[in-house]
């Protein structure tokens, strides 16, 4: 059975009144008194102080995880099937937004990637048309809100499913996930290892963009080193991510942020989960990854 995904909240008992408590206020001493929040679940579940990412050197926080021997309830919201289903139920019942998640009745779901790009499209168009009259401009103010709308929670969806498997605990479990969520860009099936990075990955990335063998958005995972300001008016803060060491070869993602969102709270030494478009770039010391990210939605706290 699958060790489902990392956890933030527990149920401890040994309390007055037993209750659901945040991982900030749980300790390893309170190990034998955790169970999963999840009431149809309560399997036990035990609290982890981290530990460093080999490929970039980083520090994964506290979580919590299964107890040895223990499973989840296939329903459970941190079960890996229940993770999926919570998600793609809560992304399709957005009002006024097409439903980014297909059904596929074999248990499993078909997301639409594409609608990312097509929307996107839409927004570039409608912002590039010369007003005329005032009704025009009313018109169309109206119609760049609802588009807008529309990409921002398709990015919301497309990063929120991301951090799901980059939240996985056993890579044994990756499969599993991957069966249940399958990936449509326009009129190809797109493949997990070809949409979401790691921290073991970003030479693989690099390397495909150089083989031009990339045109759909990815999602990658990033750790943020430092926030730059940019001499670029459109995008004026690059933040600076720890890179991937790989024969030798130093593979460094880029953030850089449009001047609508340069004022975006983020915080040094946390780990992200990044949607966009990427290009690559070379120079004596770096392999650079360069993303550039124009709504917030785009970014997600792993």
């Amino acid at each position: 059975m699958s060790k489902g995904i990392k956890m933030s909240n527990a149920y401890k008992r040994g309390l007055t009144i037993a209750a659901v408590v945040n991982i900030q206020e749980l300790s390893k001493s309170d190990n034998g008194n955790l169970l999963c929040e999840d009431a149809c679940c309560r399997t036990r579940v035990e609290y982890n102080s981290g530990y460093a990412r080999q490929a970039t050197r980083t520090i994964v926080g506290p979580h919590l995880k299964l107890a040895k021997n223990c499973f989840h309830n296939l329903e459970c919201k941190n079960s890996i099937s229940g993770a999926v289903k919570g998600f793609v139920r809560d992304s399709n019942d957005i009002e006024s937004i097409p439903n980014m998640f297909e059904d596929a009745q074999d248990g499993s779901f078909i997301f639409r990637l594409n609608f990312i790009n097509e929307t996107k499209e839409q927004l570039n168009k409608l912002t590039t048309n010369i007003l005329t009259t005032e009704s025009e401009a009313i018109n169309l103010g109206s119609e760049l809100v609802e588009i807008e709308h529309k990409l921002a929670s398709y990015c919301k969806s497309a990063a929120g499913i991301s951090r799901l498997r980059s939240l996985i605990q056993d890579k044994s479990d990756i499969a599993e996930f991957e069966s249940l969520i399958k990936i449509q860009y326009k009129n190809k099936k797109i493949m997990w290892k070809d949409f979401f990075y790691d921290d073991e990955r970003y030479h693989v990335l690099y390397n495909r963009l150089s083989r031009g063998e990339i045109d759909h958005p990815v999602a990658i995972r990033v750790t943020l080193k430092v926030i730059k300001n940019s001499a670029i008016e459109q995008h004026p803060i690059s933040l600076q991510c720890y890179p991937e060491m790989e024969d030798r070869k130093c593979y460094m993602p880029w953030i850089n942020l449009h001047k609508n969102i340069k004022n975006l709270k983020l915080n040094l030494d946390t780990s992200y989960i990044v949607l966009g478009h990427v290009n690559n770039s070379e120079n004596k010391i770096f392999r650079n990854l360069k993303f550039i990210i124009n709504n917030k939605q785009q970014i997600v706290k792993e």
